[in-house]
């Protein structure tokens, strides 16, 4: 008996786990799917219902894949060869300490953003008397960032609001905060920063950011690639991803200056706002914080690099009145 996948591999239905995940890893690479093995090795551990990718080369090497499975393993196949994010086809991706709950269009949170969480913990000093450290995630997505930091700081340290412009990511970002047990100190809103620093709320019926609201520190992974990068994008960011969660527009910083202005209204004095940027925003944001008269309201403190050694995140701190 012999199975077609999409791609048109005829495969043995005696196969192992070992073989298929071979054969899959290179029809892949022949499919020029980036990191075929990879994405083989999560198709097939999600097939055997396997968290543990390592164990496909250890205990379940030999195990023989039940012919009822097949199927999905060839819907799945041809998903990936279409280069659809191997994250939304296995439904699940681990961030750091976290298992999140993937579906498409919501953005997929990258490696470094890891690397943006632990920034905002070395940032985070805890008040005494029970009072909690106050942070607003501005574009939540999946849940990743503020779903991470309730769950590596000390409990009931600190409160979180997060806010995101897409009905679709608020939805997601509540059901892996559920998944995770992190609800309690979550506060999720339907809302989107304006051109001005306000934050408008997306729900006539959903609650809304009081004018008053002071926080202690402000963390987001915005939209930043530049307009004109964005034909480059891979087909997996192009053609499932939201892409407007990427567009920074024409200089990438179409939303970041709106979250500075609404920073400088409601973010307490000496607090921080932690971005994660493109490594052309370092070079220019002192002078556009100018031409925003916002030049007296923060002070970039840090640059920081990413894994590949780009200037990647921003920390800018809010300067005393006085």
């Amino acid at each position: 008996m012999f199975l077609r996948f999409a791609t048109g591999v005829r495969l043995c239905s005696g196969w192992t786990v070992r073989e298929t995940v071979a054969r899959l890893a290179g029809e892949l690479e022949a499919a020029a799917v980036p990191e075929p093995d990879t994405s083989a090795s999560l198709i097939v551990a999600h097939l055997m219902n396997e968290n543990n990718v390592e164990k496909l080369s250890t205990e379940l090497a030999s195990q023989v894949i039940e012919s009822s499975k097949r199927p999905l393993l060839e819907a799945m196949s041809a998903c990936r060869v279409s280069r659809m994010p191997v994250q939304y086809i296995v439904k699940t991706w681990d961030f750091r300490e976290i298992r999140l709950a993937m579906k498409p269009p919501v953005f997929i949170p990258r490696p470094e953003t890891e690397q943006l969480v632990s920034l905002v913990l070395e940032k985070c000093i805890f008040r005494g008397g029970g009072e909690k450290l106050r942070i607003l995630e501005v574009g939540c997505g999946s849940g990743a960032v503020c779903l991470s930091l309730l769950k590596e700081v000390p409990a009931d340290t600190i409160k979180v609001t997060a806010v995101d412009r897409s009905r679709l990511a608020c939805a997601l970002t509540m059901e892996n905060a559920v998944l995770n047990d992190l609800w309690r100190n979550l506060t999720v809103l339907h809302a989107k920063v304006d051109e001005d620093g306000g934050v408008r709320k997306m729900a006539e019926d959903g609650p809304e950011m009081s004018a008053e609201t002071k926080f202690d520190m402000i963390v987001s992974n915005p939209p930043y690639v530049l307009r004109k990068d964005l034909m480059n994008l891979a087909p997996e960011i192009s053609v499932y991803e939201d892409l407007r969660a990427l567009d920074g527009g024409a200089d990438g910083l179409s939303v970041i200056i709106p979250i500075l202005k609404f920073a400088s209204e409601h973010l307490q004095e000496g607090g921080h706002v932690l971005l994660e940027v493109d490594p052309c925003h370092p070079l220019i944001m002192e002078t556009e914080l100018q031409k925003q008269n916002l030049g007296t309201s923060f002070r970039i403190t840090e640059v920081c690099k990413d894994f590949c050694e780009r200037d990647r995140f921003m920390v800018l701190q809010k300067q005393s009145k006085t």
